[in-house]
């Protein structure tokens, strides 16, 4: 498993304005529709507009573009909202006609129902944190990916590694949202970057935003 493709890294950090995505603030349904479309099938953007370019989330589409590149099988999220990464990956899932399953969990359940009933395959949520997700997967099942964009307090991205992490198989990526000082969970993550060797740090912001808007994505077992 390697480091993320100069090809994909291009993608995200070109062109777009606001590269993130405020799931409390959930799209039209036929946006939603959109989004889940082209999260999977765009890639060639020639000739799109960085309007265009923006409107299909890139970090959705650069997350399943890199599941894709690591040959992912099954994904934990933490922190579902109302569910735009949650279904992107579970349309991956269902694209490719595997047997993968994406587990999801959020302290309040504010998902889209429409596109809840599109993946009752490949989605599985819990209603609850991640120890309570940990507790509703089985032991023999390994997780290829690990996106965590829960609390944001000190202390809660360690609280999830932990619950999660007997989890993981041998190649596994984890991926944590808000790398950034503003948030209480900025210097645990600033502990992971130093201690582990294969790192990538993404800033999703466009370069004219106020805030940097960074994933820390490490390589291999917690």
């Amino acid at each position: 498993m390697g480091m993320v493709s100069d090809k994909l890294m291009d993608f995200l950090n070109n062109g777009g304005f606001d590269l993130g995505y405020d799931e409390w603030e959930l799209p039209k349904l036929d946006d939603m529709d959109a989004v889940l479309e082209n999260s999977v099938h765009v890639w060639d953007y020639k000739g799109l507009t960085e309007e265009q370019i923006s409107a299909i989330q890139k970090r959705g589409y650069f997350l399943v573009k890199l599941a894709q590149q690591a040959n992912v099988k099954n994904i934990v999220e933490v922190g579902t909202a109302q569910g735009y990464q949650f279904y992107t990956f579970g349309k991956y899932f269902k694209d490719l006609e595997s047997t993968g399953i994406v587990y999801s969990c959020d302290l309040r359940d504010v998902r889209n129902e429409r596109m809840n009933s599109l993946f009752l395959k490949e989605c599985f949520y819990v209603n609850g944190n991640s120890e309570k997700l940990s507790n509703s997967i089985s032991s023999k099942t390994k997780i290829d990916m690990f996106f965590i964009d829960g609390a944001h307090q000190k202390g809660d991205v360690l609280s999830d590694i932990e619950n999660l992490k007997h989890l993981q198989s041998d190649n596994c990526i984890w991926v944590f949202d808000d790398y950034d000082e503003r948030f209480g969970i900025y210097e645990e993550l600033k502990l992971l970057e130093e201690k582990h060797p294969n790192t990538s740090v993404v800033n999703q912001a466009h370069k004219k935003a106020k805030y940097s808007n960074n994933m820390l994505i490490v390589w291999g077992k917690m």
